[in-house]
């Protein structure tokens, strides 16, 4: 859990086997692992279990696909009037390792499009960081 980055704790742990994974595969927010004489395992891959510090946009949701993502992903999400915005892509350190230029939205619907190669963003599992006005949102994005 790195809800608080600067106090990371353990919420969870994969205990092997003494085997290797044979295979593994994400979807949605679960990991499917394929374990030899452990057998078959499910997980639930969620990174952030709690956001409770944090306003949300709207009562709407984030919404971030393709996820898994391999040369660009959307951020789509609704805001009630007209606003500033900037999102950041974040490490699983809370590293900002990108972001999108700043720029002021109407009231609505919004895509953003968020170009992985243009940026050098290398695979791994990512925050997403989306700041509207004073309010703030996580969400998370699987780059191939």
């Amino acid at each position: 859990d790195i809800s608080n980055p600067s106090d990371p704790q353990t919420s969870a742990y994969y205990y092997r086997s003494g085997c290797f994974a044979l295979g593994a595969t994400v979807e949605g927010s679960y990991v499917y692992l394929a374990d030899g004489p452990a057998g078959f395992q499910i997980y639930d891959n969620l990174i952030i279990t709690s956001t409770d510090e944090y306003s949300t946009i709207t009562d709407n949701d984030v919404f971030i696909y393709p996820n898994p993502a391999t040369h660009c992903f959307n951020i789509e999400f609704e805001i009630p009037t007209r606003a500033q915005y900037n999102i950041e892509l974040l490490d699983l350190t809370g590293k900002k390792v990108s972001e999108c230029n700043k720029s002021s939205l109407t009231s609505g619907k919004q895509i953003v499009n968020f170009d992985i190669d243009d940026q050098g963003i290398l695979p791994g599992i990512y925050f997403v960081k989306i700041n509207i006005n004073e309010k703030t949102q996580f969400s998370k994005v699987i780059v191939n």
